[in-house]
């Protein structure tokens, strides 16, 4: 482990914004995570199934593809839990009733994103949905919504990807969670001030993770 991570040092090194926030509290630990962590296939968990699904709906604009989008899935991880299998499909079905009846126009999903600071860090992942809103773009990550989650370093790094990747200002865009059912949307839009500090934290991160390979 010790020889793969000082093989990082002349390079830079990628976080998912998911793990931004066990890099930001434990920057040793998510170094040895990310240099151990289990890189081959994974088998597919409910929560990703029901969002390839949404994905999927998302894609063709079709609800009937999306359920049959689950029901493939479903078969394939060969799931034996009933209950969450019932919950997936009801789910699913709230989430195409809310997108239908909200009339949320979505301009695209599964967004990848990559922020390059010129630091030893780079901030990738993706966001399930961008949607067009009278005020611009808003980006939007699902799944079950964390305590004080604008707080978390990668929210206004994300405003800033997205605000690059579709050349828009930043008072265009916001960022916000949402639970897979379509109910608890939240959203948030960090000032520029805002922004500029998580930058910096950002890079001052990278420079601690890169003291921590040589």
């Amino acid at each position: 482990m010790e020889a793969l991570l000082r093989s990082r040092t002349a390079s830079r090194m990628r976080v998912s914004h998911k793990q931004l926030e066990e890099c930001r509290q434990q920057p040793r630990q998510w170094l040895v995570n990310s240099a151990t962590g289990y890189s081959g296939p994974r088998k597919l968990g409910y929560s990703q199934v029901l969002q390839l699904a949404i994905y999927r709906y998302h894609k063709e604009q079709s609800g009937d593809a999306a359920r049959r989008q689950l029901e493939s899935l479903i078969a394939r991880a060969d799931f034996r839990n009933a209950a969450r299998v019932d919950l997936m499909r009801a789910d699913l079905d709230s989430y195409l009733n809310w997108h239908t009846s909200s009339g949320t126009i979505t301009a695209d999903h599964r967004v990848r994103l990559s922020l390059d600071l010129k630091g030893y860090l780079v901030l990738r992942g993706e966001l399930s949905r961008v949607d067009i809103t009278d005020e611009g773009y808003r980006g939007i990550l699902l799944g079950v919504p964390q305590r004080r989650w604008q707080e978390q370093l990668r929210m206004p790094l994300l405003q800033r990807s997205l605000s690059l990747r579709y050349s828009r200002p930043m008072n265009e865009i916001s960022i916000g969670i949402q639970d897979f059912d379509g109910s608890n949307l939240s959203v948030a839009q960090f000032s520029s001030r805002r922004i500029a500090e998580a930058e910096r934290e950002f890079v001052s991160l990278g420079d601690q993770i890169r003291r921590l390979v040589t």
